[in-house]
């Protein structure tokens, strides 16, 4: 089995235990108090992207390059965490755009993608200097 299938098939389980447990991010129902918020969104963009492996290996990979240059910078703690939000949030406008316009561009995902942003990031708890 290639590493791609083994990573789909991983994917798809995970998308299956978070399905049957919404908002509850420990996989198995295990206390989450240890996670940051960056792994809360990953969670909820993995489900908001409806578990589609393609797009949630994209959103992963630049959250990784993106938390690596952030280290390599030494961005305060405060650049991090909004760093790392943009790179996992950056393109939610995609799936919005599709449903209502049947396809989409960068343009139209910046006039989508921002309110489904901010609706996930109050939920998580992100401060309101943090959603604008």
């Amino acid at each position: 089995m290639s590493a791609d299938t083994e990573l789909n098939r991983e994917l798809s389980l995970a998308c299956v235990r978070l399905k049957t447990k919404p908002r509850t991010y420990g996989l198995l129902g295990e206390d989450d108090s240890d996670m940051t918020d960056a792994d809360r969104l990953l969670f909820e963009m993995t489900e908001f992207d409806k578990c589609d492996p393609a797009r949630i290996q994209h959103f992963m990979k630049v959250y990784e390059y993106a938390h690596m240059i952030g280290v390599g910078e030494g961005l305060a703690e405060k650049e991090m965490h909004i760093l790392e939000a943009a790179a996992i949030l950056h393109d939610i406008g995609i799936i919005p755009c599709e449903k209502k316009y049947g396809y989409c561009n960068g343009k139209l995902q910046e006039e989508e993608g921002p309110h489904f942003a901010k609706e996930i990031l109050e939920r998580i708890g992100y401060a309101a200097d943090e959603t604008e």
